[in-house]
């Protein structure tokens, strides 16, 4: 609840703070916390009683993502649509929403979505490259599905490929330290 508090005072306070600090968004985390403590009590609970529930997890979560352009208090619709999603919806027309192809297709691409948006948006950007919308999304989406069946559908059980990554790691910290040290034409 404090945490909550912390956040709705900050969104007028220092908008980018509050978005990026864990004290003013420690309460959606302790959402997700709340349901995963209490899941376990609802096991014998039949979950075609509670669909309607989901669904309208679903409606607002959705209404959360269309009607909601700023930080503010608007964000609590969508985490406990979330909530609700995520304990209602496992059957239903949530769920039969949800298990659709596409959408779960899309699920397994969102980590590869997530690294990729945003190098996109900010090299249009940087070299004043005229990409509309449309254009960042559809190269957004190429890069994503090409690094989660190149990269990811590889590397996730592969054996021997811890070493790997540790050396990548260490490379790629190694040429970050070097630029970090160069004569400062890098905007570290």
């Amino acid at each position: 609840f404090s945490s909550f508090c912390l956040f709705m005072y900050g969104v007028s306070v220092d908008p980018t703070a509050t978005f990026y600090l864990l004290p003013t968004r420690a309460w959606e985390l302790g959402a997700g916390a709340w349901l995963a403590a209490v899941a376990p009590a609802a096991d014998g609970i039949d979950p075609r009683k509670y669909a309607p529930v989901g669904i309208t997890g679903l409606g607002m979560l959705c209404a959360g993502y269309f009607l909601i352009s700023s930080l503010s208090g608007g964000i609590a619709v969508a985490v406990v649509g979330t909530v609700l999603v995520l304990a209602f919806g496992r059957a239903g027309l949530c769920h039969s929403l949800l298990a659709h192809r596409w959408l779960v297709y899309v699920g397994k691409l969102s980590f590869s979505l997530y690294l990729w948006h945003w190098p996109v948006i900010y090299f249009s950007r940087e070299f004043d490259l005229p990409l509309a919308r449309l254009v960042q999304a559809g190269l957004i989406l190429a890069l994503s599905v090409a690094s989660y069946h190149l990269i990811e559908e590889t590397t996730r059980r592969r054996q021997g490929i811890i070493p790997w990554i540790g050396g990548g790691f260490v490379a790629t910290a190694s040429l970050s330290g070097m630029l970090m040290m160069s004569s400062g034409l890098y905007d570290t």
